[in-house]
């Protein structure tokens, strides 16, 4: 069960769940009911009444992928749908037949594009609202929510940007380094005018940098350090 202060969300949230599952070919279909009126919230999180009872017996009785509505919510549609039908419907519970709604998506007059954030399709007259990319071309979306993803999305990095053939425009890391510390391969940091550098770039030895200013000695024969592989005393493997 879904619960929204504003209807047009709702609806929105509904057509666009039932587009995302049939383009995806999900073997699950969905069925959803809307209404709308008062409720009564029982214990903080549940919502009870007419209005909730009448939503649900419309989902039993709409088929796959069918969005079935009371005719005083559908007055809240987005631009983008439409009533496709109405019939009268015996919802159980109720004493009479009610007039119920088949909502779905709008036909659109070409040129038509998907938004780029839910990909539901759109033209420029049905577009809740209308930007530009970076090119200047006009970018169509169909609600307020798509349009803070759209203007708060990560933006593209510069092609080539950080790659080996060109410059990266973040600092230096290496410069962010203290002095006499760097990796293995990686130049030190920049010397200061008039103070030589703390270590100065040079062939890295094969076993690499034990320290930034001493190079590491390779170990002596019969050293404890080039016997630690049989273990130590006391130790199993150990002497």
């Amino acid at each position: 069960m879904m619960v929204a202060v504003e209807p047009t969300p709702l609806l929105a949230t509904l057509l666009e769940a039932t587009r995302a599952v049939r383009v995806a070919r999900l073997p699950v279909p969905v069925r959803c009911g809307a209404s709308t009126g008062e409720v009564i919230l029982l214990e903080g999180d549940d919502y009870i009444g007419n209005t909730v009872n009448l939503a649900a017996r419309l989902c039993d009785l709409a088929d796959g992928g069918q969005i079935l509505a009371s005719l005083a919510i559908v007055e809240h549609l987005p631009r983008w749908a439409t009533v496709l039908s109405v019939e009268d419907m015996v919802v159980r519970g109720i004493g009479e037949a009610v007039p119920v709604a088949r909502v779905g998506f709008a036909t659109l007059e070409p040129p038509v594009r998907p938004d780029p954030i839910c990909g539901i399709p759109l033209s420029r007259d049905v577009a809740e609202e209308q930007l530009h990319d970076a090119y200047g071309n006009e970018v169509w979306l169909c609600s307020d929510s798509c349009r803070d993803t759209w203007e708060h999305r990560p933006r593209p990095i510069a092609e080539g940007q950080g790659s080996l053939r060109t410059r990266s425009s973040a600092p230096d890391q290496a410069a962010a380094m203290p002095a006499g510390r760097f990796s293995p391969g990686r130049p030190g940091p920049p010397a200061t005018p008039g103070i030589a550098p703390a270590v100065r770039p040079g062939p890295v030895p094969r076993g690499g940098w034990h320290r930034a200013d001493k190079p590491r000695r390779p170990p002596r024969p019969g050293s404890r350090s080039q016997n630690s592989h049989r273990g130590r005393p006391g130790s199993p493997g150990g002497r």
